[in-house]
């Protein structure tokens, strides 16, 4: 039995060789077939299948009758396989040997039932666990097929006969890690959803993939995750600083701050939820009150919470920066349509024009500039002239929220909307970077995620957990009988 065992565990770690047999020849390399490993466990094979052939109870005239019938059964099986896309002479040796001991030891463990020796029969139930733990070893790799595929989020995509869709990332909780959601329908039309893993390892630096597994009666479906491209979305509609209680517009809009919401500040373990409530008022609409929120992590890193506009779909806000102190938000309309249309790098003096209006840079406003303090604060002044008219705009940089820069768009009046922004600046050369938002543009085209994940299918490798169990069960049972055997030798004296 202990011989038995070390063959059973050599054949474990050559499972992967065996495996490959069933690949083309191109695929197989020759050390393969020339290997020692091939002709072990062939050899093994028809061992196990004259096993039951050999013990001195069944030397009698009906031995030749049942290897004839064994031997028949197998070459049946064969000729079976070989229609079914069997090809290669070894790779026919070698699943002939394994029928052939499969069929041997279940005609002997069906005999032992037959005569009522069940007891003994724990030889033999091992064989056929071997037996067939063999066998999957082969067809996981002859039947398994095996793709590399990019999925797109949102879109279905049909590889190895399974529509897949990848809809996202799970993250129930900050701590938890990176589930990547892929929902399958399957050649039967059964639906299910996955979810692969990935995640960093904090201690070696490396990404980490841990796949999932679908368990069927025939096989089972692996799908690992390889890359997660997180895509780019939308450029936002618009961005707004608000002051509490300071009415703030956007296209014919109007958004108040009016408070921060700390009730929720313990939501989420092992962080601090900052809730901001917002009034947006609409033409035509009674007003909505809003509650994006803030996540500070331990690890310094703050995730924004977005909510849905009422009656707007779509439309989403969310904050990207808060002070407390001076009570502030800084937040980001969704999915409204419009962006950043025009973008220029000017300096004093320099102008532009986009549709009708002609834009110049004029100069800075320092009145709130005071380093000494660490307010870094300042207004960028520009003269828009529209329609013989010029009006003077002030967008204002501050400093802030955690080292970001704060920037508040400031609206041309009359231009439907229109406001500028600050970008870069260049306070040494006196220059900035104007953006000009117009809220009557198209939105732009989001960039969306993508997953690349390896699938395979394991055809019967339910054959490997099942040989397994024969394999402990039939060992457990000739334990048995021997200790009963060992207790019932006579003790002299």
């Amino acid at each position: 039995m202990l011989v038995l065992t070390g063959l059973i565990v050599g054949l474990g770690t050559s499972a992967p060789l065996l495996s490959r047999l069933w690949g083309e020849p191109a695929q197989v390399g020759p050390d393969f077939y020339n290997g020692v490993g091939y002709w072990l466990a062939v050899a093994f094979a028809l061992f196990l299948g004259a096993t039951p052939f050999l013990g001195w109870s069944r030397a009698d005239d009906g031995a030749g009758r049942r290897f004839s019938i064994v031997l028949a059964v197998t070459v049946v099986l064969l000729v079976a396989a070989h229609l079914v896309g069997l090809t290669g002479v070894k790779a026919h040796l070698y699943v002939g040997a394994v029928i052939f001991s499969l069929a041997a030891n279940c005609w002997a463990l069906l005999g032992k039932l037959r005569q009522g020796q069940w007891r003994a029969a724990g030889g033999v139930l091992a064989h056929v666990g071997v037996g067939l733990m063999m066998l999957a070893f082969l067809t996981t790799g002859w039947l398994g097929r095996e793709q590399k595929v990019r999925l797109v989020q949102g879109e279905a995509t049909e590889v190895l006969g399974y529509s897949m869709t990848f809809t996202g990332v799970e993250k129930p909780t900050p701590l938890a890690r990176d589930a990547m959601v892929v929902e399958v329908t399957d050649p039967r039309g059964r639906n299910f959803v996955l979810k692969p893993r990935m995640w960093i390892n904090q201690k070696t630096d490396q990404l980490v993939a841990n796949p999932d597994i679908r368990s069927f009666l025939t096989s089972d479906l692996y799908v690992a995750p390889v890359e997660f491209t997180p895509g780019e979305e939308a450029p936002p509609s618009g961005r707004l600083m608000l002051a509490k209680d300071r009415p703030a517009a956007f296209k014919d809009w109007t958004l108040t701050f009016r408070r921060f919401d700390m009730a929720r500040q313990n939501a989420v373990p092992g962080a601090l939820t900052v809730g901001m409530v917002v009034e947006l008022q609409r033409p035509g609409v009674a007003p909505v009150t809003i509650e994006p929120s803030l996540i500070s992590m331990s690890d310094g890193t703050v995730q924004a919470v977005p909510v849905e506009i009422p009656g707007v779909p779509g439309g989403k806000l969310r904050a990207t920066g808060m002070s407390v102190d001076q009570g502030l938000i800084r937040i980001e309309l969704l999915g409204l349509g419009g962006g950043v249309a025009r973008t220029a790098v000017l300096r004093k003096g320099e102008s532009l024009r986009y549709e009708e209006l002609r834009i110049r840079f004029d100069d800075f406003d320092l009145s709130e500039f005071d380093p000494d303090a660490g307010q870094i604060n300042f207004g960028v002044v520009f003269s828009v002239e529209r329609g013989g008219e010029t009006v003077e705009v002030v967008p204002r940089f501050r400093s802030g929220m955690g080292g970001d820069a704060e920037v508040t768009p400031a609206t041309v009046p009359g231009a439907g909307g229109v406001t500028l922004a600050i970008g870069r600046v260049d306070a040494e050369g006196g220059a900035i970077e104007l953006q000009v938002i117009d809220p009557t543009i198209a939105a732009g085209e989001a960039d969306p995620a993508s997953l690349v994940i390896d699938i395979s299918t394991k055809p019967l490798i339910s054959l490997v957990w099942i040989g397994t169990l024969l394999v402990m069960a039939g060992v457990g049972m000739a334990i048995a009988l021997r200790r009963r055997d060992v207790a019932s030798i006579p003790v002299d004296g």
